[in-house]
């Protein structure tokens, strides 16, 4: 369990280094992937979805993927 607790504090460090939210940060990794067309997210409510929509103005530089 500790190797996952310490790549999910990694994980945090960076969203916190981007100022982004790790929703944001999860998406923008995943849409950069030029063979990805599509990314399902489970939004159940409208205020959800658009939190979800404003990851996509995320954009990570090359160093940080």
């Amino acid at each position: 369990m500790q190797p996952i607790r310490s790549q999910l504090a990694a994980y945090e460090a960076l969203c916190r280094e981007t100022g982004a939210k790790p929703a944001h940060v999860a998406l923008a990794w995943l849409l950069r992937d030029p063979v990805v067309s599509t990314a399902v997210v489970g939004a159940s409510s409208v205020e959800r979805l658009q939190a979800n929509l404003a990851g996509l103005a995320l954009h990570l530089e090359p160093d940080v993927l």
